[in-house]
């Protein structure tokens, strides 16, 4: 009996012994980020450079299966996670929320969104489609403040507790005075854009001291999105958004986005509130 008991015994210590050893040499991440709408463009460019810098990546979708865009990406690095994330409902976002409960999220960036056929007739004024308008709303900007309230306590318990938006200069009054805007378009885009650049700004202001820094990032006009480039080395033509007078000049993926990384890193609470553009430029609203 005694025998038996200490075979039991030796048989529990080697299991413990395993575990610890195991998590011993788990790979560790100091930093997290968490990104929306990472299966392709710009969320995609932003899961693959975090995963270079050795960060945990929390990569979100939308899709009832994963995309195959992320799994090749995570063949190739293990400090990615594919979770399902819709903006747009609210159960997915608490689901992962929850289920992420009491991991510090270092930086939260909003990317996902749908700016609705910005650049066409249902944007414009004198045709512009009312039907349009809450759907771009729901994801660009009540989806981001979905999100970012969901993942609050995750980034206040992290170390850099940086929340991100991606916005643009359609939303900021500046460069519509300016004529930085393409003339008539983007109606729905813009008003998106400037009500969460609002936001972002009045969350940075009435939270000023709980460290939370709210940035609003531009990437510029990206050149080629990861699924245009995919499209390109198929031999398939990609389509562009056309340079229409006053639009600034095109920016490749990987520029704008290690540049907004670079930004990222570099800020402090006394630029919370604030727009920067990719090439870490100040932008006025």
């Amino acid at each position: 009996m005694v025998s038996k008991k200490i075979r039991i015994s030796r048989r529990l210590l080697r299991a413990l012994l395993v575990l610890l050893l195991g998590a011993c040499f788990q790979p560790g991440w100091a930093n997290t980020v968490l990104i929306t709408g990472s299966n392709q463009g710009i969320g995609y460019e932003f899961a693959k450079q975090y995963a270079r810098k050795d960060w945990r990546v929390i990569a979100t979708h939308r899709r009832d299966s994963e995309p195959e865009s992320l799994v090749a990406l995570r063949e190739k690095y293990p400090n990615i996670e594919i979770e399902m994330l819709d903006v747009t409902k609210q159960n997915t976002i608490d689901a992962l929320a929850g289920k992420l409960t009491g991991q510090p999220i270092d930086v939260l960036i909003n990317n996902a969104g749908w700016p609705g056929n910005f650049m066409g007739s249902p944007q414009q004024f004198g045709t512009l489609d009312f039907g349009e308008l809450p759907a771009v709303m729901d994801s660009m900007t009540v989806g981001v403040m979905r999100v970012t309230q969901a993942f609050i306590e995750h980034v206040r318990a992290s170390e850099s507790k940086t929340v991100t938006v991606i916005t643009s200069e359609t939303g900021m009054f500046s460069a519509v005075l300016e004529g930085l805007v393409p003339h008539n378009r983007a109606f729905w885009l813009g008003a998106s854009k400037a009500a969460i650049n609002y936001l972002f700004t009045k969350m940075a202001f009435e939270q000023k001291d709980s460290g939370v820094i709210y940035l609003m990032l531009d990437p510029g006009l990206v050149r080629d999105t990861n699924e245009q480039a995919r499209m390109r080395a198929e031999g398939k033509e990609a389509p562009q958004i056309p340079i229409l007078p006053g639009m600034p000049e095109r920016v490749n993926i990987d520029v704008a986005v290690g540049g907004m990384i670079k930004v990222t890193d570099g800020a402090t609470p006394a630029d919370s509130g604030k727009i920067y553009k990719y090439d870490g430029k100040k932008l006025e609203y």
